[in-house]
């Protein structure tokens, strides 16, 4: 009972790493996207 208790543990680990890795990685997308769409707001607005 111990071993699959630890099992599941051991999964839940991973997968909240493994999200959070999937978090970091779509919040430094949004940012990226954020500032492509600022640069291009500022060169529409420059024109």
């Amino acid at each position: 009972m111990s071993s699959a208790m630890a099992k599941v543990v051991y999964y839940m680990y991973s997968w909240k790493k493994s999200l959070e890795k999937f978090i970091s990685f779509i919040t430094v997308a949004n940012l990226n996207l954020t500032h492509a769409n600022i640069g291009n707001f500022q060169t529409e607005g420059a024109r």
